[in-house]
């Protein structure tokens, strides 16, 4: 087992440090020399010492049978200049992260270090004049400010070059004319006091004999070159010691820089500058040429205990202001200086390289635009930040990325080269992680990977800065990772393939100039989008924090749903997801068109704002919080644009929309294949006009929202105007802009013109157009003349919300709605079309007419029958004694011999029938009672009948009480026969329309009506007789006049709420006339049996409604007459038979059938009954 940071698993709280890479010193300083740690708290100090700056890097893989981790572990540098490591924890069973802190401290300083930026560091720190002062005082007490060996240290060759090599006059006088030197060495002189120089303890006493002897003769040599005779006869009488003692004992307490100014011609200040001036300029010149860098070496050396003297004896303060000078003319150089050590500088490369080679360089347009992009900048800070594209021509920066080398081009990119940073936890069974912290500053990656699962426990924190790091969750059974807090400064690479990620609270920025208070150091990451991207590979991502981003942001890879906190898009972000929920807020300032692919969820209580580049949406979209339109420019785009369904509800009277712009234009807000509104936890799918009307208020016209009243709306105290049934409103805002607004089952739109505009909302054919299609509205229109007329008066009528025809329309296919229409059209026949009114009494008279046909077939027999018959008749006589007063016994057989030939029949049948007119179907139940016989040798015969029928269409239910009354009659001459038949019927009829659809409901109700009847026929037929009359085929053609009368009707409503719809009908009456031509065949089987058939076809010759009746139903005006005007072919069938049961009993049986040939009308009857005759 590996245990780090602790002596034995489940230990904590150890303060175990674990680090790679350098943070030390080679030596530690000297008991007491407080100096030498002070130096070693500087940047310079750690430079020359330590290996705080080193860059190694380091590997390493740590490999046991269990893992557990503990305290800090980390790599990197003091000076985030190198030492990153790559690190890998790998477990046979199971690793554990208990209370770990992971540390992969940032290695990129390095480019800024060359350059400005070092320079900066080095030299710039706040106390280091100080330090460096102390040092060189202590080592002036030690006679080492002059290192011994600093000839060693300078190239051969380099000292026998003149100064005028490397320096002209002017750039001596630059590096010498630095006004703040001028200034300390006047604070010196101000300071230092003449006994400071000759008094016992001054400078000069201080010195070795020998050199206080050089010294002193120097003096006497400038008094001699210099002073004045009375001077030079003083020092020659008294000595230079003894002058110089007479100087400290009368001038001792003053300032040397009064007292300079007694000795020197015009002034001490007028001597200092001349100091860096060209008067001298001559000289200098010939100083320079005939000086080496060697003699300068030499006289250093030469003179070292002198200068050792000299800085112990200026102290550590006034050193120090002479060292800060310096140190401020390195950090911030005048033009002048940084001038003269540009020239020097490129002296020093001409002689290095060979002359002219510097302005060949130069000259080069690609070698010198790259240099003096590097000086613009002030090192390889500035190329390091914005990128190598930054300063390579394109030709160059092509060919980098066909070698696989762009992301070299972009900002920062060049640490993929120089950084490393991983750290790898791997378990082969579990890996858990509790309350542990993890940071990256490298740009590297933190990976947890496991055989089985990964659990993470109470609070892990883990922070990615200064560069886009990974972060790997790759287990083989699904796991769930929960973080407490997750933050990236430069956006972030999450793997966690078919895994669960969840964040409680924390902030991610992409391309951003200020995350988390921190200020990047270049601000191009700002205006220019980098390789930054936040990526994120899960199966559901949940980040509850904050996200701030510049760059691309990736969720399209997390399978099901991420859900965000707080999203901010800025102007270069783009923006993919699969599925998102939207927790607090989305805000969208990008320049670009974010894309989810599947569905949007924003919460309630979160906000969506955008501006008009919006955001398609390829699921669902559901908003239950308010969405905000900051819209800058106008555009024609739908801003908000979902494939699918989407609803957005409001809450606690929460504006839904904010519409804030300035701008004039058409805007469409939103749209959608299907748009749901609502507030106050209900949908808006149907309901009155009001509540429609009410979503106008939900919208926030910049700052300020309609009010409702009734069914009237108002905007800052002024009417809105309301038409289309409320899909268009209107009003003038404080701006004097018309704005019109609409809220449609599939858009939002909002136009601002400052100009009235004729704006409006789409027909209802239209509406049929774009949900059904052509196909569909071209359907609905063929169920019905008046189909769309009819669906608007019913929309209308379910309330008033101009939504629910839409809606109606995508929630029921063109079937439906189609055979609603058909219902209405059969609705509509049934009251207007007396054909399908009067069913019940065509279904009967066809019934009484097969039978007449039957009774007149049975008295038509004229057939004569063999004697056989006749002699078995006889012998059933045989034993029989009549009681009869005629004396003739030829009178007494036959008149028993003709016991069949009697002339009264009654006879009653049972009454049944089936009619099939248009789309409705018939049924029919009944009885029927005539009489019949032969007078004079004419058949006569009446009957009355009683029909109960019912008639059946779509949502029409009819029954009808009807009865019957007629005559018939024959008459016979010779071979030809004449037939009469009149009757009249009755009937009482109810007629309910129900319909179970929703809409169509609407319209149930019943009424009542009567009907009367008139029906005439007169036919003639000649008889062709065969096989002894019993086989007669006749044809014939005959009249037929038919008359009905239908009273008026009114609807009674189920429901009163829709009196709107109650069907009205004045009286009508219709009056038809008809041929027919047929051909009859009766077979008489013998006395008592017979079977008929009859053929025909008819034709109506005169069709005529009389009156000008209409029929008023769902807006619908018919005349009813136009209807009946209808002519019609028919062709019938009769038939029916009869046989003895016995003695005077008979039973019969008929059918009849009718068909309408122009238009469907079939009427098929049947009866079946008994004759008795007597």
């Amino acid at each position: 087992n590996l245990v780090v940071g602790a002596i034995k698993e489940g230990q904590t709280n150890t303060n175990s440090v674990v680090w790679f890479g350098g943070d030390g010193y080679k030596e530690p300083c000297a008991v007491g020399d407080n100096t030498c740690q002070m130096f070693r708290q500087t940047n310079l100090g750690q430079l020359l010492y330590s290996s705080v700056p080193y860059l190694g890097y380091i590997n390493a893989n740590f490999k046991a049978k269990n893992i557990y981790i503990t305290g800090t572990i980390g790599s990197g540098n003091a000076w985030g200049s190198g030492g990153s490591a790559n690190v890998s924890f790998e477990s046979a069973t199971n690793l554990v992260l208990n209370q770990a802190n992971i540390d992969a401290q940032g290695t990129d300083k390095i480019f800024s270090y060359l350059g400005q930026g070092g320079i900066e560091k080095l030299f710039g720190e706040k106390g280091l004049g100080n330090i460096l002062s102390n040092i060189v005082y202590e080592e002036s007490l030690n006679d080492n400010a002059i290192p011994k060996d600093l000839v060693s240290m300078i190239p051969k060759d380099f000292g026998s070059k003149t100064l005028s090599s490397l320096l002209s006059p002017t750039e001596v006088n630059n590096l010498l004319g630095v006004s703040a030197f001028k200034n300390a060495i006047m604070e010196i002189l101000n300071s230092k006091t003449v006994g400071d120089v000759f008094g016992e303890n001054g400078l000069l006493n201080a010195l070795d004999p020998i050199k206080r002897k050089e010294i002193d003769q120097m003096l006497l040599e400038q008094i001699q070159a210099h002073s004045s005779g009375f001077e030079k006869f003083i020092v020659k009488t008294l000595g230079i010691e003894n002058v110089e003692n007479f100087i400290n004992n009368w001038y001792g307490k003053q300032s040397l820089s009064s007292f300079a100014n007694n000795f020197v011609p015009g002034g001490l200040n007028q001597a200092l500058d001349k100091i860096g001036s060209s008067s001298d300029a001559k000289d200098l010149q010939s100083f320079l040429d005939k000086t080496t860098f060697g003699d300068i070496l030499n006289q250093m050396i030469n003179q070292a205990p002198l200068i050792n003297k000299l800085i112990s004896w200026l102290g550590p303060q006034d050193l120090s202001v002479l060292v800060n000078i310096a140190l401020n003319s390195i950090t911030n150089p005048s033009e002048e200086l940084t001038s003269t050590i540009s020239s020097i500088g490129e002296k020093a490369l001409n002689d290095l390289l060979g002359e002219g080679v510097v302005n060949k360089i130069m000259s080069n347009q690609v070698l010198g635009q790259m240099i003096n992009k590097i000086v613009a900048d002030k090192g390889l800070g500035g190329v390091y930040h914005q990128g190598l594209g930054s300063i390579l021509p394109k030709p160059l920066q092509d060919e980098l990325k066909q070698l696989g080398m762009g992301s070299l081009l972009k900002p920062k990119g060049l640490h993929n080269l120089w950084q490393k940073g991983n750290f790898n936890f791997v378990a082969k069974d579990y890996l858990f992680t509790n309350n542990s912290s993890f940071n990256n500053a490298t740009g590297g990656g933190l990976n947890f990977v496991a055989g089985k699962s990964i659990i993470f426990n109470g609070k892990n924190t883990i922070n990615f800065t200064q560069y886009q790091g990974r972060l790997s969750f790759v287990s083989k059974d699904f796991s769930h990772i929960s973080l407490d807090t997750l933050n990236a400064t430069n956006s972030l690479t999450l793997n966690a393939p078919r895994n669960d990620i969840s964040v409680q609270k924390g902030q991610i920025c992409v391309n951003v100039l200020n995350c988390m208070s921190e200020k990047k150091a270049h601000s191009s990451s700002a205006t220019a989008p980098t390789d930054e991207t936040l990526e994120v590979n899960a199966n559901n991502f949940a980040f509850l924090g904050t996200i701030k981003a510049n760059g691309l942001v990736d969720f399209s890879q997390v399978l099901q749903n991420t859900t965000i906190g707080t999203l901010n898009l800025e102007p270069n972000a783009t923006f993919k997801a699969n599925n998102l929920i939207v927790n607090n807020a989305f805000n969208n300032n990008s320049n670009h068109r974010a894309d989810i692919s599947g569905n949007l969820n924003v919460v309630k209580g979160a906000a969506l704002s955008t501006n008009e580049n919006g955001l398609n949406v390829g699921g669902n979209f559901k908003s239950e919080g308010p969405l905000i339109f900051n819209l800058n420019n106008p555009t024609h785009q739908t801003i908000i644009n979902v494939t699918g369904a989407s609803t957005i509800m409001s809450y606690n009277n929460q504006a839904l929309i904010h519409f804030n712009t300035q701008k004039q234009g058409a805007y469409t807000l939103m749209d959608a294949k299907r748009m749901v509104y609502g507030y106050d936890n209900q949908t808006i799918l149907g309901g009155s006009l009001s509540d429609y009307l009410k979503l106008y208020t939900f919208i926030d016209f910049n700052g300020k929202r309609m009010q409702l009243k009734g069914d009237s709306l108002s905007y800052d105290n002024q009417p809105v105007n309301i038409k289309d049934g409320g899909l268009v409103v209107s009003f003038k805002d404080n701006q004097g802009q018309m704005v019109y607004s609409s809220i449609l089952y599939d858009k939002v739109q909002v136009s601002v013109s400052d100009k009235p505009m004729d704006i409006h909302a789409p027909s209802l054919e239209y509406y049929i157009k774009y949900i059904q299609g052509s196909t569909g509205l071209n359907a609905i229109k063929s169920a019905g003349n008046n189909s769309i007329m009819w669906l608007n008066e019913l929309f209308v009528a379910k309330g008033g919300n101009p939504l629910f025809a839409p809606y109606y329309l995508q929630d029921n296919p063109t079937k439906h709605i189609v055979t609603l229409m058909k219902d209405i059209t059969s609705a509509l026949g049934m009251l207007s079309k007396p054909n399908l009114k009067n069913n019940s009494t065509d279904a009967l008279q066809l019934n009484t007419y097969t039978q007449q046909m039957s009774r007149l077939a049975k008295l038509s027999n004229f057939a004569s029958f063999d004697s056989t018959d006749f002699s078995e008749r006889l012998s059933s006589l045989k034993n029989q004694k009549f009681a009869d007063a005629i004396p003739n016994a030829m009178d007494v057989i036959l008149k028993y011999s003709q016991r069949d030939k009697l002339k009264n029949n009654l006879w009653a049948t049972g009454v049944g029938g089936v009619s099939f007119v248009e789309n409705g179907t018939g049924t029919l139940y009944g009885v029927n009672v005539g009489y019949d016989r032969f007078i004079k040798g004419v058949i006569v015969g009446g009957y009355a009948a009683y029909g109960y029928s019912g008639f059946y269409e779509r949502i029409t239910n009819s029954k009808s009480d009807n009865v019957d009354v007629g005559l018939y009659a024959r008459a016979f001459i010779k071979k030809s026969e004449l037939t009469f038949s009149v009757n009249e019927t009755l009937g009482a009829n109810k007629t309910q329309i129900s319909s179970n659809d929703t809409l169509l409901s609407m319209i149930n109700q019943s009424y009542k009506y009567s009907t009367w009847t008139t029906n005439a026929k007169v036919n003639y037929g000649y008889d062709f007789m065969f096989k002894n009359k019993s086989i007669i085929l006749k044809p014939q053609i005959g009249l037929r006049y038919y008359y009905i009368g239908m009273s008026g009707l009114e609807g009674v409503m189920n429901n009163a709420l829709y009196n709107q719809f109650k069907a009205n009908a004045d009286p009508s009456k219709k009056s038809v006339l008809t041929i027919d031509l047929a051909l009859e065949n009766r077979h008489y089987f013998n006395t008592n049996s017979y079977f008929y058939a009859i053929g025909g076809i008819g034709r109506d010759l005169l069709v005529r409604s009389m009156g000008d009746k209409l029929v008023r139903f769902i807006g619908n005006n018919t005349l009813s007459y136009r209807k009946g005007e209808l002519y019609n072919t028919f062709a019938s069938i009769t038939t029916g038979g009869e046989v003895r049961l016995f003695k005077s009993f008979y039973a019969n049986a008929g059918v009849g059938a009718r068909f309408g040939l122009d238009y469907k009308m079939i009427n098929i009857t049947g009866n079946i009954g008994m004759r008795l005759a007597f």
